[in-house]
């Protein structure tokens, strides 16, 4: 999402302005996520605060037993966007007055994720000789 920071700029170091967030975001090796919640935009000498507030909603599968599941994920934390320009690709920058939030989000998003992801944390995973998925079986 373009935040339009045009204003926020020509105010005062310290001034703040706050962005309801609701949009689809792509993750890189994912789907795509849900975003909801907000964002703090604060205005400093040389660059933006921003303070994430979020929560994400994706559809991911279990490591376990394959099946899809939903996962949300609340998410808060900043970012700085800087007002100069710059060619360093890993600096967020402020460009013709907006403020891109989808690649910090999307960084966000894709640490955040476990390294094993799980339906539930007591997943059996699947029978290793028929391929059955053993939360679907009585025990």
């Amino acid at each position: 999402m373009k935040v339009d920071v045009s204003k926020l700029i020509s105010k005062e170091v310290s001034a703040t302005s706050e962005h309801g967030l609701d949009e689809e975001v792509a993750i890189p090796d994912r789907n795509s996520a849900q975003i909801q919640g907000k964002v703090l935009l604060t205005r400093l000498d040389q660059s933006i605060l921003a303070k994430f507030d979020i929560t994400a909603s994706l559809n991911l599968n279990c490591d376990k037993c394959l099946e899809s599941f939903r996962e949300q994920l609340p998410l808060s934390f900043d970012r700085e966007y800087s007002l100069v320009p710059s060619d360093d690709p890993e600096v967020l920058a402020v460009g013709d007055g907006e403020l891109d939030t989808d690649l910090a989000i999307a960084q966000e998003v894709s640490i955040s994720l476990p390294l094993q992801v799980v339906c539930k944390p007591d997943c059996k995973g699947l029978d290793p000789t028929t391929g059955e998925n053993l939360n679907l079986t009585e025990a």
